[in-house]
């Protein structure tokens, strides 16, 4: 089994290019993506690994990559021997040039963009999950992704069905899809029910949080991210955290929470999230979080802004002034589910392949449904016109008959 997921890797790395020994690249955000991001990739051959780096303008300039870092780190995990690198004391706002170099090869030479700092930030963000079981599907959501050419992916679990070799070997070639002209768009990721317990930790060197809980100031204090894992012990060392970290961040402009199985799912024969409800509703209301993204149901869904209240339904009651919208609820791939118990507080669900594309500005936050399956007839969005709506893209329609929900700054 080795010996053929080997061979492989192998034809997929060839496929992308003839030179190249390494392959599924990745970036992730674990610090401030105005200054900071970590490049994952997996090392097939070669030694004495360097990642060289430049901004985009000295590239340009000089034709070669001045900096260099030769502080690599490599996890073995399922079969993968995974590379890491940390690009630190980065100029925000910058487009930058990466390439890595071994004894055997070259990557192809990749860019990202820093975001930018101060009071007038506007960020283009996609949030979903669950890209289990259909890969056709899941190619044509990283697709839609590499069209829209967002600051950043918000991927809230279930990766994989069953964690194995070869579906993460699948996910992670299918995530190159995402990479449109070079362009390397940063993943923030959150664990799902179908990741064993190491998964996120290893693929994308979160270490430093092996329980799958951490925070992320993002440009600055503009947005305070927060993972939870609800595969976790959620009574506890877990919800401490999470109400010292929310606490602790309460000057950000935006405060966005994401786990994955949602608190109150709207799929009849989902289980209740009652412990998530329980030791976290609590918390997020009286922190005025303005925006929670679930997972796990394989839904479409989006709340009206609302508070706990025991007596309302199913715990929630409206609260328009005060309250937190919820959406969800991770159709990436994953089998759909009917959306068969909304509440008195949802605006909308249905049961369609969806992900969530969101505007962010320090006034407010722009909320839409985009059906990826429209990849074909969408048409291409450059990073300087990112926040345009392409032609062909398809998006739910409310039942107001507008396509966005926004959220205002209080």
């Amino acid at each position: 089994m080795k010996k053929i997921l080997f061979a492989l890797i192998a034809i997929a790395f060839l496929g992308y290019t003839s030179e190249a020994r390494t392959g599924y690249y990745r970036l992730i955000i674990k610090n401030d993506p105005a200054h900071s991001y970590t490049l994952g990739w997996f090392q097939l051959s070669g030694q004495n690994v360097v990642v060289k780096y430049d901004t985009r303008i000295n590239w340009l300039k000089n034709k070669k990559l001045s900096k260099e870092i030769k502080n690599v780190r490599f996890i073995k995990y399922k079969g993968l021997e995974n590379g890491f690198c940390d690009i630190n004391q980065l100029q925000p706002n910058t487009d930058y040039v990466v390439q890595i170099i071994d004894s055997d090869s070259k990557s192809p030479i990749f860019w990202f963009h820093t975001l930018p700092e101060g009071k007038n930030i506007k960020l283009s963000v996609v949030a979903g999950g669950d890209s289990r079981s259909h890969p056709e599907i899941r190619e044509k959501a990283n697709m839609m992704v590499a069209r829209l050419q967002p600051d950043m992916v918000i991927f809230d679990g279930d990766f994989t069905y069953s964690s194995t070799e070869q579906q993460w070997l699948k996910w992670f070639d299918d995530w190159q899809l995402t990479i449109r002209d070079g362009h390397l768009i940063p993943i923030l990721v959150v664990p799902g029910n179908h990741e064993r317990k190491q998964d996120v930790v290893k693929f994308f060197d979160l270490l430093q949080h092996p329980h799958g809980y951490y925070s992320v100031d993002i440009a600055g204090d503009f947005i305070h991210f927060i993972s939870l894992n609800t595969q976790y012990t959620i009574p506890g060392r877990q919800t401490n955290w999470f109400i010292k970290d929310l606490k602790s961040h309460r000057d950000a402009t935006w405060t966005i929470v994401a786990y994955h199985k949602p608190m109150r799912p709207h799929y009849s024969h989902k289980r209740e999230g009652d412990l998530q409800y329980q030791y976290w509703a609590k918390p997020i209301y009286e922190n005025h979080v303005p925006l929670v993204v679930e997972g796990d149901t394989h839904t479409h869904k989006i709340t009206y802004p609302i508070k706990p209240d025991p007596n309302g339904d199913e715990g929630f009651v409206r609260d328009d002034q005060d309250g937190t919208v919820y959406i969800g609820e991770g159709c990436w791939g994953a089998p759909l589910r009917p959306a068969d118990d909304k509440k008195s507080w949802t605006l909308d669900a249905a049961s369609i392949n969806q992900f969530k594309w969101l505007w962010i500005s320090p006034d407010e936050i722009q909320i839409r449904t985009v059906e990826y399956l429209s990849v074909d007839t969408t048409q291409n969005l450059m990073v300087d016109n990112k926040f345009s709506v392409p032609k062909g893209i398809k998006l739910r329609q409310l039942p107001d008959g507008k396509d966005v929900v926004i959220i205002k700054h209080k």
